[in-house]
């Protein structure tokens, strides 16, 4: 399989296709392709047996289209516990260098990694690592923006995409922390956190990409 159809499968599965229909829209926009890119690789991929695609609708992983989602997931999000965790590269800088990693080991390497590792369930970002047989641990799906004013919150997770990652890093905000809403500015709609009487202000748009549980 080519590098290029991965992405779209490891795109696929990371924007929910295992379980219901992607846009195409949301597809070109995770890969930085333009619509009628995604839409003739989509239409090849469908005649293939990876997705089934409906109009209007969107498209979704076929049980073969899960499997090899899950796993291209699985050794994207290895690599990077294995990048932070073990050569200290900064969490924002790990992405770029795991989607090569990815696609250039055995599948007996990638267990290897696992064991290596202690078979992580989570990725340095809180994503869920997929297991051999494609089963995932459950991820946190509400985001800062679903929550009130004056609610406990407690970060689990936040999407891997590196400019995002390095504003989330410049706020000095952490996964696994706890903070307060404290407000939510006029016209600019960002959220105010605290934590320990400091106060963090979250763009709107960048609060929509961290994923956080009610405390």
């Amino acid at each position: 399989m080519s590098v290029n159809r991965e992405d779209y499968l490891k795109v696929i599965f990371e924007l929910g296709g295992a379980k219901q229909s992607v846009s195409n829209k949301a597809i070109s926009e995770a890969l930085g392709l333009s619509p009628a890119s995604v839409t003739e690789m989509i239409s090849k991929m469908a005649k293939d047996n990876m997705v089934t695609y409906t109009p209007y609708r969107g498209t979704k992983l076929s049980e073969e289209g899960i499997l090899q989602g899950a796993n291209l997931v699985r050794r994207h999000r290895l690599w990077e516990v294995f990048l932070y965790d073990k050569l200290n590269y900064t969490w924002e800088n790990v992405h770029d260098e795991a989607e090569m990693l990815e696609h250039n080991a055995s599948d007996f390497f990638v267990e290897k990694l696992a064991d290596f590792l202690g078979n992580p369930e989570f990725c340095p970002h809180g994503g869920a690592i997929p297991t051999v047989d494609g089963e995932m641990a459950e991820e946190v799906e509400t985001i800062l923006v679903d929550f009130e004013i004056g609610d406990d919150i407690r970060i689990q997770r936040v999407t891997d995409e590196k400019e995002f990652l390095m504003y989330f890093d410049q706020l000095g905000l952490k996964i696994g922390k706890k903070y307060t809403i404290a407000g939510v500015e006029a016209f600019t709609n960002n959220v105010i956190l605290t934590k320990k009487g400091n106060e963090i202000v979250v763009n709107r748009e960048a609060a929509q990409h961290i994923y956080v549980e009610k405390e």
